[in-house]
């Protein structure tokens, strides 16, 4: 049985801007998929979401 190891950043729960998100090393064969959804407000801060996770070097496989 393969095992996962699956993160979820719920973006009412997040914590404030200012805490940075620190990538942890992955193996070679990992894919990070993105998962988002709404619309309105939360399409417009899902734009945060992506431009942090590319400054921590973060680019998903699959969104």
């Amino acid at each position: 049985m393969e095992h996962r190891q699956v993160a979820r950043i719920d973006l009412e729960l997040a914590p404030p801007p200012n805490n940075r998100i620190t990538p942890v090393p992955a193996e070679d064969d990992v894919k990070v998929a993105l998962v988002l959804s709404g619309g309105g407000a939360r399409g417009l801060s899902q734009i945060g979401v992506i431009q942090e996770l590319e400054n921590a070097g973060i680019r998903p496989d699959i969104v």
